[in-house]
């Protein structure tokens, strides 16, 4: 059953354009990285017990943080999962195979390429979850480069859609979705404003800036981390051909909301794909130390309209994915927000902001692309 006629507050809108794809918020910086130790797996012979460990260091925004899936780091703000991708692999060289890795990891989610990777994170851009803490509530963060010391033996780079704008782009498609209403009026939607309209300009300085922040972040990566294998991460798939319009139809927040599938799904599809061919260049370019990790083709229908464990993504307000053994943080408050509080009654909508991450099952699938990609590159043994 559809739910009523909707009308959202520029308010609303304007609230989603500021944290969509941002998730979590930073910490003190003496607390910054999250390191897991190494362990050793118990067959190792004495021989690899004695190989030192792989130095690894993950920077990245909240869909390397992976941000919504519980159970978030609180002490910092920037709802670093402690089942994120990189902890699920490096759980899984540590446990399984011979190849032992020492992960520094200080993603976090709202992290751009300049402001997060190349400069320190203002605490305005600290956003959680926790959402209950209010503004401001954790210092800035360092420069997640700083975080490279020149000994590093592996480097995973997740950036580039907040310094796009995926985030703000969505939300206009929710807002002129909203103008269109159900069923749709006459009139271009937002791929239109994008593609021939006011928008047409901002979205080419957009991919203009991403190109030359991410060529300088690479150029930096470099100089700290001489000796290091570099791996750039995409971005999983968002949404997928052929559309599920019973899952994603208009006014079902715990998948798009109010965006238009039959008029903005393949803009949204398109820019998301550009976004990625961006990163893919980067590494092309740098080919002798950098490599690409695609994510998106191995989670084709696995997007936010996808139905029942298939769905890796989430929707803008979905119901959490609690992983094996871990349970809902007791404070609904850590997961709410005045996002979703503001939405009309009667409008579909789950428990949580997660505004569209992976959820554990996406982070899993990031996990094993990764892995692949270290095998492909001799760094790691064991089955993927």
């Amino acid at each position: 059953m559809r739910p009523p006629s909707i009308a959202l507050s520029v308010t609303l809108i304007g609230g989603l354009a500021a944290n969509l794809l941002t998730g979590p918020a930073h910490a003190n910086p003496t607390e910054a990285r999250h390191t897991i130790p190494n362990t050793t797996s118990l067959a190792a012979t004495a021989q690899q017990q004695s190989r030192a460990p792989l130095k690894w260091t993950a920077l990245g925004d909240s869909y390397s943080a992976n941000a919504l899936v519980p159970r978030w780091d609180p002490t910092d703000g920037c709802a670093r999962s402690n089942h994120n991708w990189e902890s699920q692999l490096a759980q899984r060289l540590n446990d399984e195979t011979s190849s032992s890795v020492r992960l520094t990891d200080v993603t976090c989610g709202a992290a751009e390429i300049d402001k997060g990777v190349l400069s320190p994170q203002t605490c305005d851009l600290l956003l959680g979850p926790p959402f209950n803490h209010g503004t401001c509530a954790w210092p800035a963060r360092p420069a997640q480069i700083d975080a490279l010391n020149g000994d590093e033996d592996i480097v995973t780079v997740g950036i580039g859609g907040n310094t796009l704008g995926f985030a703000a782009i969505l939300a206009k498609c929710v807002e002129m979705g909203v103008k269109l209403g159900d069923p749709p009026t006459l009139g271009p939607g937002c791929s239109g404003y994008y593609e021939n309209g006011e928008g047409r300009q901002w979205l080419a300085d957009k991919f203009a800036t991403l190109t030359r922040e991410y060529t300088l972040a690479m150029r930096q990566i470099r100089e700290r981390a001489p000796h290091a294998k570099v791996f750039l991460l995409g971005y999983p798939t968002v949404l997928s051909k052929p559309f599920n319009h019973t899952t994603c139809y208009w006014g079902n927040f715990k998948r798009l909301g109010t965006i238009r599938l039959g008029v903005d799904g393949d803009f949204l599809i398109g820019v998301e794909q550009r976004l990625n061919d961006v990163i893919r260049q980067q590494a092309a370019d740098n080919s002798q130390w950098a490599t690409y990790v695609d994510t998106y083709e191995s989670s084709q229908g696995k997007g936010v309209c996808a139905a029942g464990t298939s769905q890796w993504m989430y929707g803008l307000f979905d119901d959490l994915v609690i992983p094996q053994g871990e349970t809902k943080p007791a404070d609904p408050a850590e997961y709410q927000c005045a996002l979703r509080d503001e939405l009309p009654s009667g409008v579909l909508k789950g428990e949580a902001c997660t505004l569209i991450h992976p959820n554990v099952r996406g982070a899993a699938n990031q996990a094993a692309q990764v892995h692949a990609a270290f095998q492909d590159a001799g760094l790691t043994s064991g089955s993927r």
